[in-house]
């Protein structure tokens, strides 16, 4: 029996197998867009499976707006690309972000529903930890004790084998309350407060709940129930405070619970759930959420992390020390610029696999020890050069998750040019500034001097 069962699967897998195809394809994205890499890894896997198996996931997945719905083919994808490799990272003019993979594409199983595709990726790549908090929770009518909204999460996180903890909202605002007494800062106590959970968890999702629940007049013995439900769902990367995802549907969703029993917690759950999966036109669902979450976590496991490097007090000496000992490597593939300016304000994003302790250690020695490191964090790392003077980017809490990515470089060597310093004539700024000045001395002479020749009139008698 054992035998007839180790052949079953052998035949099995040759026939899954029989047909998969490897395929080079490539896919690209805007770097205006704070997704881009998620965007570009799932254009690249929509053009293998189109390629390898003759399947448009656009039209499968009912996709209008690939720009918007990206994370739905990506999902999808993995239904018919068994494996894939990164082999090359790239930016054309300095705007678009290409990325090329070689994948192994097979027949497909394009019946998976949306949940059951969620699964399937979680299966083959893993779950990120996702922290929970409900921030609020109000529906009139529901007399519980316990929370419908985080019952519902823990039973969607169990059915796809999510790793899911939930957080108690006090904590949260604690942080936060503790953060606003120090600067009164409100946006910078929010960022310290979410980032106080990037120890614990990749993401943190902050849900709101409004709604009523009412019982309808019963009808052949047995009373129904209806209700409206409108929620608020912000997807945040702790670490950074940066919004992966926002949900929120146009108006509250009529639901209309059912239960076994008249247990309240139960048929709040129920509405939630229909609520929260219930897809129409002007009500998106919460496993857009997840699937948003996934396409971060791949791009983040396969391209290695973001990690935001502000310096401030850098001279040119040091810029040029970077430029020549941080060279890219296999772990770190691609560094953008946000701001690199004759003041010697730096902010840089370095896309690597090191550990953050690790990749400053890189960049203290690249920079031949003079700059000094600040602060440290899960995905964020602070300097400090030798003409830093008063306080420092660390301690002003700035933060880069507003601005779009302004230069993404395929080689820490363009740092310069792409700042606008060249290395032969320095800081083409102050040269550009400098001639001007000079030009209007040798105007303002030219004018004295043709002054001065003028003969002067002569009087009339």
């Amino acid at each position: 029996m054992r035998f007839l069962r180790l052949l079953f699967a052998l035949l099995l897998g040759a026939c899954l197998y029989a047909n998969e195809v490897q395929v080079t394809v490539s896919g690209s994205a805007g770097i205006e867009n704070p997704d881009y890499r998620s965007l570009a890894l799932a254009d690249a896997l929509r053009n293998a499976v189109q390629q390898g198996a003759g399947v448009n996931l656009v039209s499968e997945t009912q996709v209008k707006d690939f720009q918007l719905s990206y994370d739905r083919v990506f999902t999808a994808s993995f239904g018919y690309v068994r494996d894939y490799q990164i082999t090359k990272e790239d930016v054309q003019f300095g705007k678009i972000y290409t990325v090329t993979v070689t994948a192994k594409v097979g027949e497909g199983t394009p019946d998976l529903n949306d949940e059951l595709s969620l699964r399937h990726l979680i299966q083959r790549r893993g779950s990120p930890k996702l922290g929970i908090v409900v921030k609020s929770e109000n529906i009139t009518g529901f007399q519980g004790a316990v929370s419908p909204t985080a019952t519902w999460f823990k039973q969607a996180a169990s059915n796809l084998r999510l790793n899911l903890g939930l957080i108690d909202k006090n904590e949260i605002a604690a942080a936060a309350n503790a953060q606003r007494l120090t600067d009164n800062n409100d946006e910078s106590a929010a960022r310290a407060a979410l980032a106080s959970y990037s120890n614990r968890f990749d993401y943190v999702l902050e849900v709101a709940v409004q709604g009523s629940l009412a019982r309808e007049q019963a009808q052949l013995g047995q009373a129904s129930w209806v209700g409206d439900i409108f929620y608020d769902l912000t997807l945040y990367e702790p670490s950074t405070g940066r919004v992966i995802a926002a949900v929120a549907p146009e108006k509250p969703v009529a639901v209309y619970p059912e239960a076994a029993t008249n247990d309240p917690t139960a048929l709040a759950v129920d509405a939630i759930n229909q609520a929260f999966t219930v897809s129409t036109d002007s009500n998106p669902t919460a496993n857009e959420i997840f699937r948003k979450m996934l396409a971060s976590y791949v791009a983040d496991l396969d391209m290695g992390r973001i990690m935001q490097v502000q310096i401030s007090g850098l001279t040119l000496e040091i810029q040029q020390a970077l430029t020549t000992n941080l060279p890219l490597d296999s772990k770190t593939t691609l560094v953008s610029v946000r701001r690199f300016d004759s003041k010697g304000q730096s902010e840089l994003e370095i896309q690597t696999r090191y550990e953050p302790s690790a990749l400053a250690g890189r960049i203290q020695a690249a920079s031949g020890g003079a700059l000094a490191l600040e602060t440290i964090e899960h995905s964020r790392l602070y300097f400090a050069g030798p003409n830093a003077t008063g306080a420092t980017t660390a301690k002003q809490g700035g933060s880069l998750s507003g601005s779009p990515t302004e230069v993404l470089l395929s080689g820490a060597e363009d740092l310069a040019q792409a700042a606008g310093w060249d290395e032969a004539k320095g800081p083409m700024p102050l040269l550009l500034i400098g001639g001007g000045i000079i030009f209007v001395l040798v105007l303002i002479i030219v004018l004295v001097l043709v002054a001065k020749k003028k003969p002067a009139p002569q009087e009339t008698k």
